[in-house]
């Protein structure tokens, strides 16, 4: 788990550099992103789990004999490397894969709920031909697992690990703003689709 935090952080302080500031084709692309999210917990599971965030939950009450618990805490961490190459000048088509952890902990048992994700598959980029900041288009797909574990803090329960397979199909529009000759830092808006199966 530290080398995942670490890997995290430095994702975190690279994420916005992407080696595409040259879209000609022939050049490679290559970057490390994350995405920014508010993870939530359900009976079932935890959402959003490729999303990075750090969430806090309290219990209170005005009746007198509730008595406070600890608080949960949900961590999400992700990292989304990829690497693409240019096929065409502004047209990129590559590899991205996915690695994402999320833990939920209950500040009234201490019981653990921990989702760990990966996956790979293919993207495509297509970078409109505009000289300062340049507009762009994409669409991807992932293939790959999550693993659900649940550890008790009562030892009369017993732990589970459920494994299921994932498919993401996504898509979206952005902004790739030039930070040097061979930088940008990315902002996309898009929607992803995910699919779990037993």
């Amino acid at each position: 788990m530290k080398k995942f935090i670490r890997l995290f952080v430095l994702a975190l302080i690279l994420s916005p550099a992407m080696t595409i500031a040259q879209t000609e084709q022939g050049k490679i692309m290559v970057g490390l992103s994350s995405r920014l999210g508010i993870p939530y917990y359900t009976e079932t599971m935890m959402s959003d789990i490729f999303t990075v965030g750090f969430v806090t939950i309290k219990s209170k009450s005005d009746a007198d004999d509730f008595d406070e618990p600890e608080p949960d805490h949900i961590t999400s961490i992700n990292m989304l490397p990829r690497v693409g190459f240019f096929v065409i000048d502004g047209l990129a088509v590559g590899l991205d894969i996915s690695l994402a952890n999320m833990v939920y902990k209950d500040g009234t048992d201490d019981d653990k709920s921990i989702q760990t994700a990966y996956g790979v598959g293919p993207f495509v980029r297509y970078y409109f031909p505009v000289e300062k900041v340049k507009p762009f288009v994409e669409a991807n797909s992932s293939f790959g697992a999550i693993n659900y574990k649940y550890e008790y803090s009562d030892s009369n329960m017993e732990d589970s690990d459920y494994k299921y397979g994932l498919f993401l199909l996504g898509g979206g529009a952005g902004v790739a703003i030039p930070i040097g000759k061979r930088a940008t830092f990315d902002m996309m808006a898009g929607y992803n689709s995910l699919t779990f199966k037993e």
